[in-house]
């Protein structure tokens, strides 16, 4: 798709500010007075329709008419009632682009303003004019030396462009970075985005040669996810791609249904994300935590981390969130331990993570990291420290530095504490060096950078090609599909289901089935042993068909039956409630399996399932009794492979059991 119309907006030769005035609390004013403060170097015009001969020493003009030119853009700060008037008269003067900043055009349930935004739209379509927002912050661009915005403060100059929907959200950005000495190449938040769409701005921003990385913060996805999801894989290809998402959509009427079987919606926007090659953050705390390696950390070249530290706890808490999140301690070559030994104390254990003891020495802490950096399989380095008389935060910190400048490794550092450890941070700050306050922040952070990693190895699978491998049977599979329309029906009894996954070479429990009760004895006398019974009916034929009470279901079957007087006891108590919940015709008879049951056994849960924003899903996890307990169901978008089917897997319950209690873990896997 065309971004070159954005270029109106990010790149304008002149700017038009509607509402526009020195009164205090004015938007319009505001809006002028930041271009000014900013240096833009285009033609600024104010348009009022009061007498102001100027405006913040901006020409003021009564009306559009009035210009000497037409601008490139429009920034519309009017009451909501005038927006839509204002976007025809642009229009039928041919200016191409006009950014809403005016609120309450999207509210619904108010009949004075509900309609307003869709008023705005429909005044634009004739004239081809785009229109961002309304309800947006505005769009702050260092480059261009442009802050239109009703940002409090400006933006310094960086390489991270971020892209909002809450215009409060991204002036607390702003400040935050600010503090951190962190720059952005663009800002901006997309308030209500009648038109002008998240897929565009992505497009257009993942062109831009200033810009490295990106940070999205989404309230909800409208639009085609499609398209979403399009403009998410092109920017990950080469750009760090970080994304905050809430689970919040405030009208609950825009909210679509839940796919079938998937309780949580949050699995399968992950899923979505990464196999976009994107990363999710889950709190404001963690993007702004990302924000800081995304502008400071240098491109990581593994996952490996090696901790040092003057203390164990601060370690164990380091190395404790790092387990947990999935990372990995950097082993130790036998020559660093060699290296590392002559200047450690003698208690030193010689593994990682490193306690270099309450008596380190700023130099000491240099020493270490520079030896740690050398070592092949140390892929980066976190410093923590707490201050000591002998290690003071701020001297500690400038010998650290001297190293972490030199080094092509990431070495990450936290100062704990306040009072001490501000101008250590502060330091770290001021030469690039990515910091925080916690050893947790630290390893979350590490973390966003590896699960870019991973998430740029799975978008970079590429499924093998779709053959055909036996069209006799797919024929037969066919010819059983078509079978049940002709009989109007839109589900497959449980025999029809174990004939289909035969035909495609999936291993089925042999099954036996009987009308009554009868005949289900006279099945448990044939096969003899243990056997388990299950009634079919109209509820259990079709897919991810879960009562409100997931109890209910398991009174549809009975299990471990040995004597024939238990088969026929068990029947009878199934054919009773089933007599009691369905009509005869929604009764289909019993199914009869042996019982399967070892300690190499273990039941899977796995599904197809469409979702109806992004389409069909692979469901996987364990299975059994405790399938809803464990609510162990992980998601993942088709096409796969099977590196992407192996991530699937190892990201559930089955996988951890497996290496727990099989003989032979690959093999089962």
């Amino acid at each position: 798709m065309s971004t070159k119309y954005l270029k109106r907006f990010f790149q304008p030769r002149s700017i038009a500010v509607f509402g526009a005035s020195e009164r205090k609390g004015s938007m319009g004013g505001i809006v002028l007075h930041n271009l000014l403060d900013s240096g833009f170097p285009g033609g600024l015009f104010a348009i009022n329709p009061e007498e102001y001969q100027s405006v913040f020493g901006v020409r003021c003009y009564r009306a559009l008419t009035d210009l000497p030119e037409m601008p490139d853009l429009a920034i519309i700060c009017a009451p909501p009632e005038s927006v839509a008037d204002i976007v025809r008269q642009l229009g039928s003067h041919r200016v191409k682009a006009a950014m809403v900043l005016t609120g309450g055009l999207s509210i619904s349930g108010n009949p004075r303003v509900s309609n307003l935004g869709e008023d705005v739209k429909e005044a634009a379509k004739p004239y081809g004019i785009r229109i961002l927002g309304p309800e947006c912050m505005g769009l702050l661009v260092p480059g261009s030396k442009m802050n239109a915005s009703y940002s409090h403060v400006n933006i310094q100059k960086g390489k991270v462009a971020y892209i909002g929907q809450s215009g409060l959200l991204g002036t607390a950005m702003i400040d935050w970075a600010n503090g951190q000495e962190i720059g952005f190449s663009h800002f901006m938040t997309l308030g209500h985005g009648v038109d002008v769409d998240l897929p565009a701005v992505i497009d257009y921003v993942s062109k831009d040669p200033y810009t490295h990385a990106i940070l999205l913060q989404l309230d909800r996805i409208s639009g085609s996810a499609r398209r979403f999801l399009s403009a998410l894989r092109a920017a990950s290809r080469n750009k760090l791609v970080l994304v905050l998402k809430s689970d919040i959509i405030f009208e609950e009427a825009n909210k679509p249904p839940l796919a079938p079987g998937i309780p949580d919606e949050d699995r399968i926007y992950d899923a979505a994300l990464r196999r976009a090659g994107a990363v999710r953050v889950e709190t404001s705390d963690e993007l702004f935590h990302a924000l800081e390696t995304l502008t400071r950390m240098k491109p990581l070249r593994g996952e490996r981390l090696a901790i040092v530290c003057n203390g164990m706890g601060p370690n164990a808490l380091a190395t404790d969130r790092l387990l947990k999140r999935g990372g990995l301690l950097a082993p130790l070559s036998e020559d660093t331990v060699t290296k590392l030994n002559a200047l450690l104390p003698y208690e030193w254990n010689g593994k990682n993570p490193l306690d270099i003891n309450t008596d380190a020495t700023p130099e000491r802490f240099a020493a270490v990291i520079a030896i740690l950096v050398k070592d092949a399989s140390v892929d980066s380095v976190l410093c923590v420290h707490a201050p000591t008389r002998l290690a003071p935060s701020l001297e500690t910190a400038q010998e650290v530095v001297k190293v972490a400048r030199k080094s092509m490794r990431n070495i990450l550092t936290c100062w704990m504490g306040r009072a001490t450890a501000i101008a250590a941070r502060n330091h770290c700050n001021s030469v690039n060096v990515a910091t925080f306050i916690t050893p947790e922040e630290a390893i979350d952070a590490f973390m966003h950078m590896v699960d870019y990693h991973r998430n740029q190895v799975t978008m970079r699978q590429t499924p093998p090609t779709y053959v055909e491998q036996n069209s006799q049977n797919h024929q037969k599979a066919v010819g059983l599909l078509e079978n049940a329309k002709a009989q109007n029906r839109d589900f497959l009894t449980h025999s029809e289901v174990c004939a289909l996954l035969e035909l495609y070479d999936i291993p089925v429990q042999n099954s036996y089935y009987a009308d009554d009760i009868n005949g289900v004895i006279a099945l448990a006398r044939e096969l003899g042993g243990s056997v388990a019974v299950k009634a079919l009916h109209v509820e259990n034929v079709y897919p991810f068909n879960y009562d409100e009470n997931s109890r209910q279901r398991w009174h549809d079957l009975a299990q471990d039956i040995y004597s024939i007087s238990e088969v026929r006891h068990a029947t009878t108590k199934l054919a009773y409630r089933m007599s009691e919940r369905f009509s005869e015709s929604e009764l289909f008879g019993f199914c009869v399996q042996q019982m399967k049951r070892g300690f190499q056994s273990l039941q899977i849960n796995v599904g197809i399932t469409r979702d109806p924003t992004y389409g069909p899903l692979i469901v996987f996890g364990a299975g059994g009794y405790a399938v809803d307990v464990l609510a162990d169901r992980h998601v993942m978008l088709p096409p796969m492979n099977m590196s992407l089917a192996l991530e699937l897997v190892k990201s559930s319950r089955v996988y951890r059991i497996i290496n727990e209690r099989s003989y032979q873990p690959e093999r089962d896997v």
